[in-house]
């Protein structure tokens, strides 16, 4: 080339000498090569291996880079297109191309990009190894351990190998374990081997054999837990066996029978000695102490002449006190009078107590004093009157507020003698006696606040007195009848209080009768109350205010933990709905034993609410039987005190009035229990529960035998036949709603059979509200309702007109009396009826008129059904008028739970001709059912939904065979997320942009948490949560068409949505020209957007009081953000603005367009700029 002296920097184009391609580079560079061209065409294939057809270069054309393709055979035979400037220097990229080889270590296939086909030159084997596992899948612990593999090689994506295979130990117990081909050989390297957990029978010293994890076999073992049977502790006098665990104790291992027991003095009774214990005090002999008492009392009033001496005695040691100071008139008649009034209301009041709950007779004759007040001198100066002497226990006198609204006496005792003491002067103390025979022992000073209630309580409760407690007295309060007489008036000296300081004070708590069981004193005395739960969390509900329920619960226990352990396995034998196994028998055996239990254990409370959940789980349609056992299992807790409620009260109060709040409470306090205790539709409602890893495969349509019983029945009394109510009845789900057909029926039934005149005088209504989401069969039961209501002869003709909400409002009024007209006679069907907006649609408002005079003066010649999303109905059709939602009974079509959105799959499979394992009904029922129960949900729409995509990816294989079509995973998972080619071409693109990293960085974690859900799914568990809607928060010029139109793509990719084209829109393109107009337009527009990512640009213009506020509203409500919508909102704007509109509109705008899932679109830099422009 010859020299050139041009330093000419504009820009040319020229043909570079060292590979023809045509360049651009500054005009001397040209001039360098003009004196030597290339000869030929320009290189195009370069071939790997073979010699360069590029000319060697120096200086600066050797620096001026050629950027164009050229086509880059590789020895590996995979071609790629690489600058040509690569190629020449040697720096090709090494192969991308996926390919699938033996793994270097265990020999597995293995994922990886062909260039990297040499491991790296990883050896990890020192000597030849037969590598058995690849035959029998066992890697045993004896093998050779591998090379480790090098630190810089352990982030290759073929580093760890996923094939699942056996770790055996070989050299110990011979067990093996599942893991990973690559864990197995970390292990073999000298990973600390887990615990062997596999199984292993152990004989214990009892004979009994027992299954304990193999780590486990050579410790000491717990006691053994089977069942035996062994005599009851009072087998001589019951004669019978009980259940018992055999590594336990047996002296408190009891039966349930009624036994014969006698007192001394003859009484007998039937009782169930052996559980709740021997009484050791009679109720009889008590009673028998009242009349005695009564009787003695009685005497005592008719006798003349009486003095104190006859009725009481002064103690020893108030004998030096009280002597010679007897009042001249103790008034005896006004004491005994009392006395014998509160007799006979205690033996009244007992009368009404259970026989073995009644208190044991306790009458009391005390001492008692109050102190006399002396007139304060400063009386003089004022007009008060003076201080009256006290000469009796004057109630009119004594009775005061802060008395306890009784008579307050002092007791003689060391407290109150010292308390007397720091007086200046002797007190004058008035003395007597007080009856007692029910005392409230050992009271504190209370606060005036609720005293009153508190009083009121005890009264009712048999309390006649109280023993009160403060800082310097002790006293008695007694209440009306008041029996109290005043004996002895005296003044109290120091050397008489001296003497007294010995006297202590005498408690006199209730006493109840004793029942002596084996290891305890008796068996009154309960098990000590553990921690309480926090009653705050369950305030606000009706059936638990005021219910104290165990902080612990070990999630067995049937009944309290002082009952024998043999009734606890007497309980969990019998009682069907305690999951576990059970004899073959009797279906009843359960309630027979908890109504044996409960006439025999008057102690035990749990049995009401046992029989409760007996009774619920057993076929049947009985409901009233349930409550009445719930509401005396509540009353019985309630009456007592300290009781404790059992955590199964949550279950049955949920069972009986399906609020899901129970539920959560009790997975709240006893989550550990939820496993057991809950119904895979309870545990639903659960807070993150995974439920169970698997479902049955297959199960009947008609999943509830007792509603087909019921239906079965009545027709076959009645005579009478209905193919549209079989027809309903064999449809998946809605329980509830073929409990209202049945209903339905049988009351259309009993109407007809009343006469004209009867019929006239009790017109019925025969109108219909059905609430639900959709797919959960509303039309189609609507359409089923229409022939029912024609077999029952109630309606005459076999007529179903079908309309909705915006026809209606768009024909107007007169065109919807005349679609009444022609309904006369069957049912007239309005869909999303909420649609007719009467508060907010001037169309709406006569066709509401309309229906509310149809609805009540139509109603013996037509039936009108409506139908809608509940809230809905409710905040924009009945809110209007209340009068029309009297009008319509409502009927609610609850959503699909797994089990039956499975069966609804596995129905839809079969009835097209496919195939599929059984593991695919499990994962598509478990990824749909996150939505439940979330207004939106599809039900049997979304399965359809995903019936038909699975089917279409399996259609488009070149291995489709259409004689044997089947299902296969990827059917209905789609390729793994990170081995999708078309989705990793999306990736790439967006990889490949300039600037973006924050956008990136979401797309990354969007990606593993999709990686992350398919490996859930793959293992039988739900998905966790996905959002697709997204706000796109940056300036304009940042990319966020660009990028919403690629994230359409990679939506489809992942099976989000099933078009994933772009719908653009801006705000304005919402705005209607009439009231009701926006919201109609975003509905359209939604259904439009179906399949696909609708794009608002400069959303923020929608945050207003107006139109923008009634498209947002409807965002919110037809977009729910589950994953599975088939549709994702894309909201685009200033960052400030948007997030302003979050906060001030729909409350739900937030929930459904999170902050913290937004894509933000940095500023790019000069730098990027600079590229950009490039």
């Amino acid at each position: 080339m010859a020299p050139v002296n041009n330093t000419c920097t504009e820009v040319e184009s020229f043909q570079h000498p060292s590979c023809g391609h045509v360049v651009q580079g500054p005009c001397h560079l040209k001039q360098t090569v003009s004196s030597d061209r290339w000869e030929g065409e320009a290189v195009q294939t370069v071939v790997e291996g073979q010699s360069s057809p590029f000319v060697a270069m120096t200086g600066a054309l050797q620096r001026h880079k050629c950027t164009n393709l050229v086509v880059y055979q590789r020895l590996c035979q995979h071609e790629t297109r690489v600058p040509c400037w690569q190629v020449q220097a040697h720096q090709v990229p090494k192969c991308r191309v996926s390919i699938v080889v033996p793994h270097v270590l265990c020999g597995h296939e293995v994922a990886m990009q062909c260039g990297d086909r040499a491991f790296g030159g990883y050896e990890p084997w020192k000597t030849p190894i037969s590598k058995t596992w690849l035959q029998d899948h066992s890697v045993l612990d004896t093998t050779q351990p591998p090379v480790l593999l090098p630190s810089a090689l352990k982030s290759m994506s073929w580093a760890t190998c996923k094939v699942s295979v056996w770790f055996k130990r070989q050299s110990t117990c011979g067990h093996s374990f599942e893991t990973k081909c690559s864990e197995a050989f970390k292990l073999l390297g000298g990973t600390d081997l887990p615990k062997c957990t596999s199984e292993t029978t152990v004989t214990l010293p009892c004979g009994h054999e027992v299954t304990v994890p193999c780590f486990k076999s050579n410790e000491p073992l717990s006691p053994c837990s089977e069942e035996v049977h062994r005599n009851c502790w009072n087998y001589a006098t019951c004669g019978q066996t009980v259940l018992a665990i055999c590594g336990k104790p047996s002296a408190q291992d009891c039966c349930s029978k009624m036994t014969t027991w006698s007192c001394s003095k003859g009484h007998e009774a039937q009782v169930a000695q052996c559980m709740e214990g021997i009484p050791e005090d009679c109720p009889w002999c008590s009673m028998d102490a009242v009349d005695s008492e009564l009787a003695t009392t009685r005497r005592l009033l008719a006798t003349p002449g009486l003095t104190v001496a006859d009725i009481c005695t002064v103690p020893p040691a108030l004998t030096s006190v009280l002597q010679g100071h007897e009042l001249k008139k103790a008034l005896l008649k006004p004491y005994l009078q009392p006395k014998l009034d509160l007799l006979l209301e205690y033996k009244a009041w007992v009368d009404n107590r259970s026989l073995w709950k009644q208190p044991l007779f306790q009458p009391r004759t005390e001492w008692y004093f109050t102190v006399e007040k002396k007139e304060n001198p400063t009386h003089k100066k004022h007009k008060a009157a003076p201080h009256k002497p006290l000469e009796s226990f004057e109630p009119k006198v004594l009775v005061k507020t802060e008395t306890m609204q009784g008579v307050s006496l002092l007791e003689w005792t060391a407290k109150n003698m010292q308390h007397l003491l720091t007086r200046k002067n002797p007190p004058v103390v008035l003395a007597g006696v007080g009856f007692t025979v029910r005392v409230v022992a050992g009271v504190p000073t209370m606060n005036p606040k609720g005293q009153a209630n508190w009083i009121q309580s005890k009264k009712r409760d048999g309390f006649d007195s109280v023993q009160m407690t403060s800082h310097s007295a002790e006293s008695t309060v007694f209440w009306h009848p008041y029996a109290i007489m005043a004996t002895h008036k005296t003044t109290l000296t120091s050397a008489h209080m001296d003497q007294l300081m010995s006297l202590e004070r005498t408690m006199r708590p209730v006493r109840l009768i004793e029942r002596r069981r084996p290891g305890s004193s008796s068996s009154t005395s309960k098990a000590s109350v553990g921690a309480l739960l926090d009653s705050t969390a369950l305030e606000g509900s009706q059936h638990l205010a005021g219910l104290r329920f165990p902080a612990q619960w070990d999630g067995e226990s049937l009944v309290s933990t002082g009952t024998s352990a043999s009734i606890q396995l007497e309980l969990t034998k019998n009682l069907r709905f305690v999951p576990g196994k059970h004899d073959e028998g009797s279906p009843f055996a359960g309630v027979n034993y908890a109504r044996t239990l409960k006439k025999s254990a008057t102690e035990l409370v749990e049995v009401d609410l046992l029989l409760c959940l007996e009774l619920l789980h057993l076929p049947g349609n009985d409901e009233m039987a349930p409550k009445a056992a719930l509401e005396a299992y509540m009353d019985a807790i309630e009456e007592q005190a300290t009781a404790t409620a059992h955590p199964l009260l949550f279950v049955a109060l949920f069972r009986t009035t399906n609020d899901p709040t129970y539920i959560k409470h009790f997975a709240k306090f006893y989550g550990h229990a939820v496993g057991k205790w809950l119904t895979p539709r309870e545990k639903q409602f659960v807070p993150g529960h995974e439920g169970q890893s698997t479902v049955p495969p297959s199960i009947g349509k008609s999943n509830d035998p007792t509603i087909l019983q019921q239906w079965q029945d009545f027709a076959s009394k009645e005579r009478v036949k209905s193919d549209a109510m079989d027809e309903l009845l064999d449809l998946i789900g809605i329980r509830k709603v073929k409990k209202f057909a049945i209903q339905l029926f049988q009351s259309a039934r009993a109407f007809k059979k009343l006469s004209s005149k009867a019929r006239k005088a009790n017109q019925m209504s025969f109108n219909y509200c059905f609430v639900g989401n959709a797919g959960t069969g509303k039309t189609t039961v609507a359409r089923l309702i229409a022939k029912i209501l024609l077999d029952s002869g109630v309606r005459t003709k076999d007529i179903f007109v079908e309309t909705n909400a915006q026809e209606l409002k768009d024909k107007g009024a007169d065109e919807f009396r005349k679609q009444a007209a022609a309904a006369m006679g069957g049912v007239l069907f309005i869909d999303e009826a909420y649609d007719l907006d009467p508060k907010g649609d001037f169309k709406g408002k006569p066709i509401v008129s309309e229906l509310l005079t149809l609805a009540d003066n139509k109603r013996d010649q037509l039936t009108i059904i409506l139908a809608g999303y509940e809230d809905d109905m409710q905040e924009k059709l009945f809110s209007f008028n209340q009068g029309l939602k009297s009008r319509f009974e409502h009927v609610t079509f609850e959503d699909f739970d797994q089990v039956e959105l499975q069966t609804i799959w596995e129905s839809q499979i079969d009835a097209r001709g496919w195939t599929a394992p059984p593991d695919l009904g499990v994962i598509v029922s478990k990824r749909l059912a996150l939505g439940a129960n979330v207004k939106g949900f599809g039900n049997a729409r979304s399965v359809r939904k995903e019936v038909e995509l699975a089917t279409k990816h399996a259609m488009s294989k070149e291995s489709f065979d259409g004689d044997a079509m089947h299902l296969a995973m990827d059917d209905v998972m789609g390729e793994h997320p990170l081995f999708n080619p078309k989705l990793k071409r999306v990736l790439d693109e967006i990889e490949a942009k300039i600037g973006w990293q924050s956008i990136k960085t979401s797309v990354r974690e969007f990606i593993q948490l999709c990686e992350k859900n398919y490996q859930r799914q793959l293992a039988g568990q739900s998905p966790l949560p996905v959002m697709l809607n997204r706000l796109f928060l940056g300036n304009p010029g940042t990319g966020k068409t660009t990028c919403a139109t690629l994230y359409g793509k990679l939506l489809k990719e992942l099976r989000f949505l099933s078009n994933g084209e772009v719908l653009m829109k801006s705000a304005s393109d919402f705005m209607g020209q009439y009231v009701g107009e926006s919201q109609t337009k975003t509905v359209a527009l939604l259904e439009l957007a179906r399949g696909k990512v609708l794009v608002i640009d400069e959303a923020y213009n929608l945050d207003d009081k107006l139109w923008g506020k009634q498209v947002l509203d409807v965002l919110v409500e037809k977009v729910q953000n589950t994953g599975t919508d088939d549709i994702a909102v894309l909201l685009l704007g200033y960052e400030k603005p948007m997030l302003s509109m979050l906060r001030d509109q729909n409350p739900g705008l937030a929930r459904r367009f999170p902050r913290e899932h937004a894509f933000v679109f940095e500023d790019y830099s000069p730098i990027e700029l600079l590229e950009i422009f490039h």
